[in-house]
């Protein structure tokens, strides 16, 4: 593998399954109507998030509260949503968070 192909990730596939089996957990024990599914979703990702954004507080707590906000879908489909998510936050940093 060339210098140019190699990539720096820092979240992998076991810190993902963590993540999905976390969120699954909470997805209906923390549902409310003011914003759904958003607390599994943060309860989901505050371990990956951390891994992202390890050695800054501020980008942290900035991720963790964009994903606190209303999310809501089918708990099985939402690991695909939540890994995109995390790509996207894994790649472009805080500068992700309006895709996101």
């Amino acid at each position: 593998m060339n210098k140019e192909t190699q990539t720096t990730e820092v979240v992998t596939k076991k810190d993902l399954t963590k993540a999905a089996v976390r969120y699954m957990f909470m997805a209906c024990n923390t549902y409310n109507y003011e914003n759904h599914q958003g607390p599994a979703v943060v309860f989901g990702l505050e371990k990956v998030l951390r891994k992202i954004h390890k050695n800054n507080d501020d980008d942290y707590v900035a991720s963790l509260n964009n994903h606190f906000k209303y999310f809501n879908t089918t708990t099985w489909m939402a690991n695909i949503l939540l890994g995109a998510s995390v790509a996207m936050e894994e790649k472009d940093g805080v500068e992700a968070l309006d895709t996101v």
